[in-house]
């Protein structure tokens, strides 16, 4: 278990850590993709201590929920950051473009994780082995999913007015010359797509990965050796019934099933011929 709940929260790291490189990929601001990273754990710590008030342990189902949405808690945050920093490139203030920004996508922002929250609502109605199994993982997502959001209103704000800079693009000289000529880029689209088709026979195919825990299962086979124990005692008692004389006491996973007309202290031999005949005379 202990193994399980490990390699769970190593996935967690990576997927945070590719979610951080991603956010400054396509950003090109390592103060924007600071502010969007730091709600990732700051929303999955908040998701943790709600966990606990409600009783529930850090083990797989709620590790997997929190690394489910790793991914989607800086949506709320980038979509803040974007539209303050819009903003404070139209000329306003930083102070005024923090206030407008975030009062313009309170709303949508807000929708757009009550969208994702309420999908696992149906949990909750589950019953059973699915009750206990489910339940876990989809109070991690909503805690973390409503953490993000508050962080998107409070943290984000705070932030953007002490690290945002104004910062000026220059023009790409070369957009235009790529948008006059767009069967050269879908060209080299295509090419890139195509070869992107060479990496299959280096991925691997499986019905199922492999997991490996730590663990070694042997109930099956002990039930197995129970289950030809029992029909073995059956047999011989079934055998005993009709007559026969063998020894249950020695059952498999003995020595042997022993007769007792056979079993003698030493070895036996055969009687020698013309031995009876010697005796009756």
């Amino acid at each position: 278990m202990r193994a399980s709940v490990q390699g769970v929260l190593r996935e967690v790291l990576i997927a945070a850590c590719l979610t951080g490189l991603m956010i400054l990929l396509f950003l090109g601001n390592w103060r924007a993709t600071l502010i969007i990273a730091v709600s990732i754990p700051l929303s999955m710590i908040t998701s943790i201590i709600a966990l606990s008030a409600l009783g529930q342990t850090i083990n797989i189902m709620t590790l997997g929920g929190l690394a489910l949405a790793v991914g989607i808690l800086v949506d709320d945050a980038t979509v803040a950051i974007e539209n303050i920093n819009h903003q404070f490139e139209q000329g306003k203030t930083l102070e005024q473009a923090i206030l407008d920004g975030a009062h313009q996508i309170a709303i949508p922002t807000l929708v757009s994780t009550l969208s994702i929250c309420i999908v696992f609502v149906p949990m909750l109605l589950l019953t059973g082995v699915a009750h206990y199994l489910f339940i876990p993982l989809a109070e991690a997502v909503v805690f973390a999913m409503l953490a993000s959001y508050f962080f998107s209103r409070t943290l984000v704000p705070t932030l953007a007015k002490y690290l945002l800079r104004y910062h000026h693009k220059p023009a790409d000289l070369h957009l235009e010359a790529r948008v006059a000529r767009p069967g050269l880029f879908v060209t080299l689209f295509l090419a890139c797509c195509c070869a992107s088709l060479l990496l299959l026979p280096f991925i691997g195919r499986d019905f199922f990965p492999a997991v490996d825990a730590g663990t070694i299962a042997l109930t099956n086979e002990r039930n197995a050796v129970a289950i030809a124990r029992r029909r073995m005692a059956a047999s011989v008692a079934l055998v005993k019934a009709l007559g026969g004389g063998w020894d249950t006491s020695r059952l498999p996973g003995d020595d042997a099933l022993v007769h007792p007309s056979t079993a003698t202290s030493g070895p036996t031999r055969a009687p020698a011929p013309g031995s009876e005949a010697e005796a009756h005379g």
